[in-house]
């Protein structure tokens, strides 16, 4: 449990600043300031086989950089086809070595990435009034990807979660998830690629939802329109039986969903200076999130889900000035030590 485990935030700006934290002492341990052209940064993740970072960058067309963690340095970025713009999403299945981009385009596009040799290597184009594509969940072990799509932002196309397979790379079917037009910011998977969590409208009631995947059904659903506006970000922690979301109101709330059976458990509001966090983060060992709120200079937020308090602050350098995407080496961490609860 004397792990130095760390955690990467990633600023959304042009050149993007990844900041290094050791979360056993709460501590930055670095910062790595990355090429102009590599941000601004909109999501991450982590190879946990080869050991290995990857950002992703809000540009046209979109750009993904990788960063060593052994000496924390760059190593290189690649620059997508002229059409794979905004990258809002990646996800990585380190037995293959296949990373699965979400992109920002419209119509929605998302691309596959051979971590191998760092190419793009397939693409999917979702049909014309399905865009903006977000949050993708993998299921390796049935060999299935899920990204969401909205439609147009001015139209009542409805909003969609996408089933497709990882290889080969191809749509096979889709699940309305909102009536509307919605963007969606967030949404968590269990390990074994069953259920997915995720925000889910019936009308104008928003519901958080778990769905299904092998069927693509919707499981259950609990009404939480009276307490929230919208999602800002999601982890699972099995090891606690949750999934856990932080959403987008001011002063922000945690929301903390037991997985079996699925239910609203607690709701914490972090006080009226906490509003919007993004790039949130789990360590299971701590049985801690971390995420940054918007303050000048960035503050990181430590929040204890034993004790269901804010335990610790960090302010960053004042250079940088927004954060939305994070992640955490969880490879490190032997989770067969941990107990879990089974999930359902």
């Amino acid at each position: 449990m004397g792990l130095p485990l760390y955690a990467y935030f990633a600023s959304y700006e042009d050149p993007p600043i990844i900041t290094k934290i050791n979360t056993k002492l709460f501590s930055v341990e670095d910062y790595l300031t990355l090429s102009p052209g590599d941000g601004p940064i909109y999501t991450s993740a982590i190879d946990i086989k080869k050991q290995l970072l990857y950002f992703g960058a809000n540009t046209s067309p979109g750009r993904i950089t990788k960063v060593r963690i052994s000496d924390f340095t760059k190593i290189s970025s690649l620059d997508l086809d002229t059409e794979d713009e905004y990258v809002y999403g990646i996800k990585i299945n380190p037995t293959t070595q296949k990373a699965f981009v979400a992109l920002g385009t419209f119509p929605g596009r998302a691309a596959r990435i051979d971590l191998e040799t760092f190419a793009k290597d397939a693409s999917i184009e979702f049909p014309v009034l399905r865009g903006y594509t977000t949050t993708p969940l993998l299921a390796n072990e049935r060999n299935r990807v899920y990204f969401t799509t909205s439609g147009p932002v001015d139209s009542t196309e409805p909003s969609h979660l996408q089933n497709c397979s990882q290889d080969p790379f191809v749509r096979i079917s889709e699940l309305q998830i909102n009536p509307n037009p919605y963007i969606l910011y967030c949404a968590e998977i269990d390990s074994q690629g069953n259920y997915a969590y995720l925000e889910y409208f019936e009308g104008f009631i928003l519901y958080l939802a778990k769905i299904y995947l092998p069927t693509m059904s919707l499981a259950s659903k609990i009404n939480i329109s009276t307490i929230t506006e919208g999602m800002a970000g999601a982890v699972i922690a099995e090891n606690r039986g949750e999934v856990i979301f932080v959403t987008k109101d001011i002063p922000s709330k945690i929301l903390i969903f037991s997985l079996t059976p699925f239910d609203l458990i607690e709701t914490i509001d972090l006080g009226q200076d906490v509003f919007w966090p993004t790039g949130i983060v789990y360590n299971p060992l701590y049985q801690k999130v971390y995420f940054p709120i918007i303050t000048a200079p960035i503050t990181i937020i430590e929040f204890d889900l034993r004790s269901k308090t804010i335990t610790k602050t960090l302010l960053l350098d004042p250079s940088i000035g927004s954060i939305v995407s994070a992640t955490i080496e969880l490879s490190r961490i032997k989770l067969d030590y941990l107990p879990l609860v089974g999930i359902g």
